[in-house]
């Protein structure tokens, strides 16, 4: 479930119900605590959603699970020089509280001041920036799932027989695609200068495949 506890007309079932929600602003209506009241159980993926629900007084109750990571994909690892010298900080995903994201923003606004050279790189940025793609010129493509992405069905190498550029969620409206999942050709990025990115954009808010 997303924001005001809106879901899937087809959920997945099971002897105990309970609901899976992760959201952004805390604008609840009635039928949205109405959607609510069906979950005996509501677990969030974040303390921040738990104590705003907590603290709106709905009636199921409400745990936290933290999502995980793979430690075989995210530990230390040596250097890349991506970034040359400069002190990083990688923030990924859009700017959300239960991310904690405004803290990181706060705390990266002093340590700046102390140490000029330091580099806040989000996400969406490291993602446009040339040296990222560099530095897989042995790949043709990248996939890109993040932790609450799902996959049902393997044929991910019949679309990349494709040659499609990007494949993924458009942009709609002038805002961002949600990269949770999506294949993309890393040859045919690194060719987009910033002007063919632009278009690029543009073409994205009407199409989800772009070749």
């Amino acid at each position: 479930m997303i924001n005001n506890f809106v879901h899937n007309d087809a959920p997945l079932t099971s002897p105990d119900k309970a609901g899976i929600i992760f959201f952004e602003n805390t604008l609840f209506n009635r039928q949205g605590r109405e959607r609510a009241d069906l979950f005996p159980l509501i677990i969030t993926g974040s303390h921040w959603n738990q104590e705003i629900l907590q603290n709106n007084r709905f009636s199921s109750r409400i745990e936290t699970v933290i999502q995980g990571i793979d430690p075989t994909i995210f530990h230390p690892a040596p250097k890349s020089g991506l970034f040359k010298d400069r002190f990083v900080i990688f923030s990924e995903g859009k700017l959300e509280y239960r991310k904690g994201q405004d803290i990181v923003i706060a705390a990266f606004r002093i340590f700046q001041k102390r140490h000029p050279e330091a580099l806040e790189e989000a996400y969406n940025k490291l993602l446009v920036f040339p040296g990222f793609w560099d530095a897989f010129p042995s790949f043709e493509y990248m996939l890109i799932a993040q932790l609450d992405a799902f996959v049902f069905r393997d044929n991910l190498d019949e679309w990349c027989r494709k040659g499609y550029a990007y494949i993924g969620a458009p942009w709609l409206n002038g805002f961002g695609a949600n990269n949770t999942l999506s294949i993309q050709n890393i040859r045919k990025l690194l060719q987009c200068s910033i002007g063919k990115a632009q278009k690029l954009h543009e073409r994205l808010s009407k199409n989800s495949i772009i070749s």
